[in-house]
């Protein structure tokens, strides 16, 4: 991600200074401090790797700031230097720096050269640093040119806050939840869509494939703005999912009103495993131990490959089918962290 992300040239004075650190290129006084910076990024990186990669750039951002460091230091080598080649090599890593990344004027949607420039690498990169909200003004002046006059109520998939959309007055389909509750059980969405790119990139559950794979009728950098109706079954899926969850976790909690949530969730689209796991709980909590087997064993089906959550599946399936059910704790939902 910080590959992408950084300019090709500020990447190329990057790696002029952490040459001169290597190769020992430096006034002797600076190699420590230089080696505790590097040590630093390391450390960092070494943390998000272990799992909060998922705000891409954002999250790493105090590694680029330790990293800008060692441009410093190639960049004040070379002014104390007397090689003009050198001095030629950082002034052109400037120049490109600049070339690049000043006609963008939202930093957060560039992409560097090697992903195909700002313009095609939203297809490849889910992270919600790309376009966590950030354009929700210009959502906002669409809606009042184009919408509110109609009196035509948006489906609102680019996050926004809920407070920010209430302030600016936009009114999307769904904030009304008695009026929209049927409307959202279809799996159909009509009308102007707005979306980011993670909302249609490829996805192993609740996928949007309709949106990956139509034209947008705008695009405001990252924000696609879709007409027409789309076949979202997954999207359909979601809102029941939350609509479950606030069931089961909100001031008043109704078990039966989040099972019939859940359920018509997983009819609409299968795939999102943990919905199963919120259906197995509350059938756990219900002393039901042919559904809660039957939960929890279709929330392994279509679990992702990773060891830490089948292992737990298959633990709890075991003991689900064999002990006491009033001693079995539930089992964790993957998707609320």
């Amino acid at each position: 991600m910080i590959a992408v992300k950084l300019p090709i040239g500020l990447i190329a004075l990057l790696l002029l200074g952490l040459f001169l650190f290597i190769t020992r290129r430096l006034p002797p006084h600076w190699i420590l401090p230089c080696g505790v910076v590097l040590a630093s990024a390391l450390i960092f990186l070494l943390v998000l790797s272990t799992g909060a990669t998922y705000a891409g750039i954002r999250h790493a951002l105090p590694v680029v700031v330790l990293l800008a460091v060692f441009a410093g230091v190639g960049f004040e080598i070379a002014l104390s230097s007397k090689a003009w080649q050198l001095k030629s090599v950082v002034g052109l890593a400037f120049l490109a720096a600049a070339v690049s990344t000043l006609p963008q004027m939202r930093p957060w949607e560039y992409f560097n050269e090697f992903v195909g420039g700002t313009a095609h690498a939203f297809s490849s990169f889910s992270d919600e640093g790309v376009n966590l909200g950030q354009r929700s003004k210009e959502l906002a002046e669409y809606y009042e040119r184009e919408l509110k006059p109609k009196g035509l109520r948006p489906v609102c998939l680019y996050w926004v806050w809920d407070e920010e959309k209430a302030a600016r007055g936009i009114d999307c389909f769904g904030s009304d939840e008695k009026h929209d509750a049927a409307l959202t059980e279809l799996p159909e969405r009509s009308g102007t869509i707005f979306a980011g790119p993670s909302d249609f990139i490829r996805s192993s559950y609740w996928d949007t494939a309709a949106l990956r794979e139509s034209k947008p009728a705008k695009r405001l950098g990252n924000l696609f703005i879709f007409q027409g109706t789309f076949h979202l079954p997954g999207e359909a899926a979601s809102d029941l999912y939350w609509q479950g969850i606030n069931e089961v976790y909100g001031e008043k909690p109704d078990d039966a009103e989040a099972e019939k949530a859940f359920r018509r969730s997983v009819e609409l689209d299968p795939t999102a495993y943990f919905v199963e796991i919120e259906l197995g709980n509350i059938y756990l909590k219900r002393r039901s131990r042919d559904e809660c087997v039957r939960s929890y064993t279709e929330a392994l089906k279509y679990a992702p490959e990773e060891p830490e959550i089948r292992v737990a599946l298959q633990n709890q399936i075991q003991l689900v089918s064999h002990e006491a059910l009033a001693g079995i704790s539930p089992l964790r939902d993957p998707h609320m962290e």
